[in-house]
């Protein structure tokens, strides 16, 4: 999470959190709605596995929980769960 992302996290968190976590929720349970095995390919996966996540995954500014919403919609999928638990833990 870039600094300038979490400046506008912040601000948005002390406004409008049940909106930020409401998205973030529904984000969570629009990515185990999807049939996994259709984005998986084991042998391109496997060298992603043990590795962190990129720097670059939450970096821009964010206003808007929609703009939070399409934050996680633009992250591979490979690491959009890790995006999803990152936002859940930061913004509890």
């Amino acid at each position: 999470m870039s600094a300038e992302f979490r400046r506008g996290l912040d601000a948005l968190v002390s406004t409008e959190s049940a909106a930020v976590s409401q998205v973030v929720e529904g984000e969570e349970a629009r990515f185990f709605d999807q049939d996994l095995r259709t984005l998986a390919d084991v042998e391109k996966d496997s060298a992603f596995e043990g590795l962190a996540p990129p720097r670059s995954l939450l970096d821009g500014f964010v206003s808007t929980p929609d703009d939070v919403r399409t934050a996680i919609a633009s992250t591979d999928w490979r690491w959009r769960l890790d995006v999803i638990c990152a936002l859940d833990d930061y913004i509890e």
